[in-house]
């Protein structure tokens, strides 16, 4: 007997949407497209079920729209743990936009 395995990393839903949640992708676009804004969206679930791929395809999804203004930044807070949320989250988000304070605000922050 054969077993089919699901990798465990996050993957593009527009090739292949093997947990059926690229309906999630679409109604998020929607909401960042015609909400008013400020605004704030939770992705609630347990580990394995799609959250990081929903957000990855939510990305790629605004990349290939001619023009769009919109991004999508993500955090991966299990990379940076045994750090401060903070300092990293800040950090991430510098370097994400390519703002000139990155590397000042590195330095100041691991001094």
């Amino acid at each position: 007997m054969k077993l089919n395995y699901i990798p465990d990393k996050e993957k593009s839903l527009l090739e292949d949407d093997l947990l059926g949640t690229l309906p999630y992708v679409e109604t998020l676009a929607s909401i960042v497209q015609n909400c008013d804004t400020p605004f704030a969206i939770g992705l609630l679930g347990g580990w394995g079920s799609g959250k990081s791929s929903i957000i990855k395809t939510l990305q790629t999804k605004f990349h290939q729209i001619p023009k769009s203004t919109t991004e999508v930044f993500i955090y991966d807070a299990w990379k940076y743990s045994t750090d401060t949320f903070k300092r990293t989250f800040i950090l991430e988000l510098l370097e994400f936009f390519k703002l000139n304070l990155y590397k000042e605000m590195k330095e100041r922050f691991y001094i």
